[in-house]
């Protein structure tokens, strides 16, 4: 078993995102998570600043993902994207479908995060196919839906072919939304 700890999704300036990923590099995690995951407008910390993190954690032995939006928009959001794809030295975290075709396109291997609303073994056999490494199940998923869904991938004889993860300590990442952090930026009340 191994230990991972998922991006931070609240908004926190970038030197408290360096403070705090400086810690996780002493933590007992094995897989650190890290990148903007829900507001592309939250732009205090930069691609480039997202890389470098990712170096200094991977230098003290962590594994990396590079966590990327659930909700992509924008021809300015799929070109950030880009870059976090091209990389070269990071698996990602596909948050949306979009970054798995990226992914798939490049013969990257990829994480299929929880917010790809994953919920049958035939979709997690196509995401195997794209190039899929680790499924995050769904945080509303029960125990037993996952022990039906692993019994059915035992079944098409693709268990064994990736990973599982499954959310097992801290808040539940259940809504995204477009509008919240612009909202907020322009003090206009969210309804």
């Amino acid at each position: 078993m191994k230990y991972s700890l998922g991006p931070v999704l609240y908004y926190w300036p970038k030197e408290t995102l360096e403070d705090f990923y400086q810690q996780a590099a002493k933590s007992s995690a094995d897989v650190i998570y890290l990148g903007e995951a829900v507001c592309s407008k939250r732009r205090a910390t930069k691609v480039g600043d997202w890389l470098e993190m990712a170096k200094s954690l991977a230098a003290s032995g962590k594994q990396v993902a590079l966590s990327t939006l659930a909700l992509v928009q924008a021809s300015s959001e799929l070109s950030e994207l880009k870059r976090y794809v091209d990389n070269g030295d990071f698996l990602l975290e596909a948050s949306d479908l979009g970054v798995v075709n990226l992914c798939a396109e490049r013969k990257l291997p990829f994480v299929a995060g929880h917010a790809l609303n994953c919920y049958n073994a035939v979709t997690l056999r196509r995401l195997l196919k794209e190039g899929m490494v680790r499924w995050c199940m769904p945080v509303e998923l029960s125990r037993d839906w996952l022990v039906n869904l692993l019994n059915q991938c035992d079944e098409l004889g693709i268990r064994n072919q990736f990973e599982v993860e499954v959310l097992s300590y801290g808040h539940l990442p259940l809504a995204y939304s477009a509008r919240c952090f612009t909202a907020r930026s322009e003090d206009r009340p969210e309804r």
